[in-house]
This record gives C-alpha cells, structure tokens and sequence, in this order.
C-alpha cells in the first residue's frame, strides 16, 4: 500500500491539503470489499427513492415502443420521408384520439416517439434485424446459397443495383434483396 501511496503522491501536487487527503485515503484502503447483499440494499433504496422519475426519466411502455415500430414500418413502406410521422401523422392521430376517445386517449399517444431521428432509428434497426435474419437463415441451410447480381440504368441516367440471395430455409426456396444501391452517373464516376 505504501508503494501505491507514493506512486499517486509523485502524480499530484505536493499541497498539505492533497497530501492529506491521499494519506488518508490510503490508510482506508483504496478498494472496500462489498458483498452483493450490500449492492441489492442500495438498489432496493434506489428504486425506493425514484430518484429517476422526480428527474424526469421515465421508462417507456412497452405497447409505446410497438406503436413507433408499427409507424416506422409504415413510412418506410410507403417510401415516405421520415419527418411525415411528427408533421402528419402524430397530429392527425392525436385530433382523432381527442375527437373520438377523448383527451386521456390524446394525451396517452402524444407518449409516442415519432421524430425524424427516431424513425430513422427505428427503420435502421428493422434493417439491421431482417439483415441479421436472412444471414441465420444462410448459416443454417443445409445447401449452398446463390446470388444474383442485377444492375440497370434508367432514362435520368441512374444507375441502379441490386442483390438477391435464393437458399433453402425449411421446405422452400426463399429468395431475399440483401442490398440496394443507386448512383447517379451524372455526377461522374
């Protein structure tokens, strides 16, 4: 302990203050052991003290997460820009839920997170996830998989690829787009 108290000495300044408060702090020993016990007390008091909602962080229901998921399908489904669900589709819902439902319904799906980023977000993960399921689907086939390569340019002069993969997933034949890219041969190559 001596060695650790002179090592940490040597990196601060030499005030009476410093020097105090590390002499100090190395006689109590740097580490205390604590048992597990000890952690789940003070998670129980944790949670007792909500300390997280009085902050205003709350967690979200899980059927609020489901409903900007289902919205995010949507648009992108549709093709439509992702600024849509804040500027179209949430005060739409939220006039009708008034309307019809009342002000508790409005109030309960002004909760649902349809900003920009957030479908985004949610868009890139359902891509990410189906992406991550046609590769468990390749994996496990027990035949080889084939791919098709198709690019085409059309009359704007945009060049366009795409990429499928066919394999065997159960007693069928699946056939999957695994990438979609486009370039505008306009701006040079």
């Amino acid at each position: 302990m001596h060695a650790l108290q002179c090592q940490v000495e040597q990196l601060q300044p030499s005030t009476s203050k410093t020097t105090g408060t590390l002499k100090k702090t190395a006689r109590r020993g740097a580490v205390e052991r604590r048992t597990l016990d000890e952690f789940k007390l003070k998670r129980v008091r944790f949670d007792a003290s909500a300390t997280l909602p009085t902050l205003g962080f709350v967690p979200i229901d899980k059927p609020i997460i489901t409903a900007s998921y289902e919205v995010a399908y949507l648009i992108a489904k549709q093709g439509k820009p992702h600024t849509v669900g804040e500027t179209l589709i949430k005060p739409a819902a939220l006039k009708m839920a008034n309307i019809m439902l009342g002000k508790a319904a409005e109030n309960k799906l002004s909760l649902v997170p349809l900003s920009n980023d957030t479908i985004r977000c949610r868009i890139d993960d359902m891509s990410d996830d189906i992406l991550a399921q046609v590769v468990a689907d390749l994996v496990a086939s027990p035949t080889k998989f084939s791919l098709q390569l198709d690019e085409t340019t059309d009359v704007s002069n945009l060049s366009q690829l795409i990429l499928f993969v066919r394999y065997v997933k159960g007693d069928e034949i699946k056939e999957d787009s695994v990438l979609q890219a486009s370039h505008n041969n306009d701006e040079g190559s």
